[in-house]
């Protein structure tokens, strides 16, 4: 039988009882309550190398929280890898300890369990969509739409094509060491989504007008912030390329929130 892996990232450990079971109630919803499960808790928080095994069905490890959840994640997936022998189409939950409180969690209702097993059969990445005014560029790819990294689900089999999930740049080429202009002069991203992000984080008015979002925690970028904003860049920049990548290998968004029904 196939089992669900709950990779769960939190940084401290305020979150994770009302994160852990949200999610259980969210599967118990779906009617996928009797399916195995097994939950790992990443605590990006914690440098010193940990794991507990609070029981065959419960684990805990400290993180890497240099690309925040990603890096994590993908700490979290060699551990799962290491203790247990996994099926390709057993499913991935990939959630961070925000997932259920920075935009509410009422779009989990949204999930549907014939969308969910059929992620087990084919290259599917299940999520909520977001979307771009116009297309973007990075790093050689290109994108409008993607899925939030907060939570998404999947089979082993298509996140294991997708590996890793950190972007691989280092800072150096992706940040200017002056903090006014933020990205360095070379950085393969275009000039558009640039503008877009300086927009969605700094506050920065788009000369466009083509979009005018703004991040919760949005705020001007100083020098003071400047290291912040360069982890913060460095998980959204991940969020996209995950599935600008899961396009270009063929791998299909499924959106909650656009009705596909498959």
């Amino acid at each position: 039988m196939y089992r669900i892996f709950v990779l769960f990232v939190q940084f401290g450990d305020q979150h994770r009882t009302s994160g852990i079971a949200r999610i259980k109630k969210f599967l118990a919803d779906l009617g996928l309550k009797k399916t195995p499960l097994i939950i790992l808790v990443i605590d990006n928080s914690i440098e010193k190398s940990t794991e507990i095994v609070f029981g065959p069905h419960e684990h805990f490890i400290s993180g890497d929280d240099s690309t925040y959840e990603f890096s994590g994640w993908d700490k979290g997936i060699k551990y799962i890898e290491r203790h247990f022998c996994i099926r390709h189409d057993d499913l991935i939950i990939l959630a961070n300890d925000t997932f259920h409180r920075n935009y509410g969690d009422d779009y989990l209702q949204l999930f549907l369990k014939k969308q969910i097993l059929l992620c087990r059969s084919e290259n599917f990445l299940y999520g909520y969509k977001d979307a771009y005014p116009k297309p973007v560029s990075l790093f050689g790819l290109t994108v409008s739409s993607w899925l939030r990294s907060s939570f998404l689900i999947c089979s082993y089999a298509t996140l294991n094509m997708l590996r890793p999930l950190a972007i691989p740049f280092a800072n150096d080429i992706l940040f200017s060491k002056n903090y006014k202009q933020f990205f360095h002069d070379n950085v393969p991203l275009s000039n558009n989504y640039k503008q877009y992000l300086r927009t969605w984080l700094f506050g920065e008015k788009d000369p466009t007008g083509e979009f005018q979002e703004k991040w919760h925690s949005q705020r001007p970028l100083t020098q003071d912030n400047f290291s912040l904003f360069k982890g913060k860049t460095r998980a959204i920049l991940s969020e996209h390329y995950l599935s600008a990548r899961a396009l270009n290998k063929g791998i299909k968004l499924l959106g909650v929130n656009e009705h596909v029904f498959l």
